[in-house]
């Protein structure tokens, strides 16, 4: 086990390897400045520019939506 921590540690400061450390990180964050679900996302998307009821709390649509019909620096 040893040697697969070694090697990892070694690729970390080569700079050949990127560690994954999942969404869940923003949770140990009190005051996060990024949404941090798909959710919470798709409600700062949509609370900046009308979109359709039915597709207001999915991210995907509500996305492409903003995509096709609105323009994308309209929610920046």
């Amino acid at each position: 086990m040893s040697d697969l921590i070694t090697d990892i540690a070694r690729r970390l400061d080569a700079d050949s390897l990127i560690p994954y450390l999942g969404a869940g990180m923003l949770s140990l964050c009190d005051d996060a400045s990024v949404p941090s679900t798909p959710l919470a996302l798709a409600a700062v998307m949509t609370a900046k520019v009308s979109v359709p009821h039915k597709i207001r709390t999915k991210l995907t649509q509500a996305a492409q939506f903003i995509e096709n019909f609105k323009h994308r620096k309209s929610v920046v």
